[in-house]
């Protein structure tokens, strides 16, 4: 794996110790005590860490969150979220099912995925008993 510059390790550490996905605007805030005062060396870390499989945007929120998915680091890898929208908390699964079906229907229509994200959005554990 490539090294990570100053700015992508920052902002790794600062999705990480989230917990949760996070805005860049949120990145951002954290960071500016580290010298990050501009939204575009976040957005540049992004990039870099979602190329590299590290990070994974999440559409439903337009947020970022860390990859947790340990036992498979490439970069080509295909994650599915389970997106509570009480608190924000992302679940990443791999569930090669999932992934061969996305990947079978896109075949069956005889196109070319480039690249696809399963967002469940929901309730978690935590926020199902209070709604």
């Amino acid at each position: 794996m490539a090294d990570l510059t100053r700015n992508q390790e920052l902002v790794l550490r600062a999705l990480q110790e989230s917990g949760r996905a996070i805005s860049a605007y949120d990145i951002l805030a954290l960071l500016g005590p580290e010298g990050i005062t501009g939204p575009p060396t976040v957005y540049r870390a992004l990039s870099r860490l979602t190329d590299l499989g590290l990070a994974h945007r999440i559409e439903a929120l337009n947020a970022y969150a860390a990859c947790t998915c340990a036992r498979d680091r490439r970069r080509d890898h295909v994650s599915q979220f389970l997106v509570c929208r009480g608190c924000g908390q992302v679940e990443e699964v791999n569930d090669a099912g999932v992934t061969e079906a996305v990947s079978g229907l896109a075949r069956s229509a005889r196109f070319r995925a480039e690249r696809h994200a399963v967002e469940v959005i929901g309730l978690c554990a935590h926020c199902l008993p209070a709604h």
